[in-house]
This record gives structure tokens, C-alpha cells and sequence, in this order.
């Protein structure tokens, strides 16, 4: 990996810290009490544990130095975020945090498909996504995730309406990364 890449990944996982804040335990969120968008689930994975072995007090605790790791670690660099071009690392790396890194290259296969190229829709990172998102259009491949993104929001609230506490946010976010395209 380039310095100029990792550079640019060190600045995503600062947005997103930013985004996720501090310690937070809503009670609509169904990922649970979360620090810097991490889970129980994610810290236990990370920590090689299982998930009833990590507390609310654990997740209180977590450092910004463990997070970091976990972020770059999990959400960029194991699903291959970090090997895409630069312009979608950024909302990649987002929607991975969100939504799970699986769920987040399934949008970006998805909106190359709707870009007209024939892309299996997997959720891997493999040569032929690479391939695809290193020659389509950066801004129509940038707009389209968000899109994605955006309908899955909208699919999540109208299949649970009390997950609607988070749509302000949600918009926000992606628009913010929308117009960054």
C-alpha cells in the first residue's frame, strides 16, 4: 500500500470516528452499545472471543488506538476496501462500518451492475470488482453507491419503523459523502 493510500485511509477512519462519536447505548440500535462504531460483536471477534465474554463496560473502555485498529483492519483492509481506487475508499470504508463490509461491496457491485457492466454481485472485493471500479466513471460509481445506500436506509426503515430515530443521521452522512463525489 502506498504512503499516499494509507495517508488517505488514516483521514477516512478519522471521519468515521468523528461520525460514530464516543460511547454510545441507544436503545433502537440493534448493534447494541457501540464506541467509535464498534460492537460487542466486532470487539469480540477482534479479540477472539465470544461476544457474551465482552461487556457494556468493555465497549466503554475501548481505546481510540484499539478502534483505529479494528477499523483498518476489519472494515478496510480484510474485505479489500483499501485495494479499490481512492475515490471509493472513503464511502466503501463508511458504508462498511454501517452496514458490514459484505453488505457495502454487494451496493458497490450493485451500483456498477446498474452502471451497465457485468459484475457478479457477491460482496468479495475480487479482481473483477478491482477491475470494474478502477475504469468506471469515479463520480457515477461514487453517486450510485450512495444511492445504494440510501435505499437500503429507506428498506430498513419501512421494514422496522423504529429504526426511523436514525434516518436524519443516515441521510446526512451519505449526502455528506455524496457531495464530496
Amino acid at each position: 500500500m502506498s504512503d499516499e493510500t494509507e495517508r488517505l485511509i488514516d483521514r477516512i477512519i478519522d471521519r468515521i470516528v468523528t461520525h460514530e462519536g464516543g460511547f454510545v447505548d441507544h436503545t433502537a440500535d440493534r448493534g447494541g452499545p457501540t464506541k467509535y462504531g464498534i460492537t460487542a460483536a466486532t470487539l469480540a471477534r477482534w479479540r477472539g472471543v465470544p461476544e457474551d465474554e465482552v461487556s457494556v463496560d468493555d465497549i466503554r473502555r475501548l481505546s481510540l488506538e484499539e478502534a483505529r485498529a479494528i477499523l483498518r483492519r476489519l472494515y478496510i483492509e480484510d474485505p479489500r476496501i483499501d485495494r479499490l481506487p481512492s475515490h471509493l475508499i472513503e464511502p466503501m470504508a463508511d458504508t462498511a462500518v454501517l452496514m458490514g463490509p459484505r453488505r457495502a461491496v454487494r451496493m458497490l457491485q450493485m451500483a456498477l451492475s446498474r452502471m451497465g457492466y457485468e459484475i457478479a454481485v457477491d460482496g468479495i472485493i475480487g479482481p473483477q470488482t478491482a477491475h470494474v471500479a478502477a475504469i468506471a466513471s469515479p463520480r457515477m460509481a461514487r453517486r450510485l453507491l450512495i444511492v445504494e445506500r440510501i435505499g437500503h436506509h429507506i428498506d430498513r426503515i419501512r421494514a422496522s419503523p423504529d429504526q426511523y430515530v436514525f434516518a436524519r443521521g443516515w441521510i446526512a452522512r451519505a449526502l455528506d459523502l455524496m457531495d464530496q463525489a
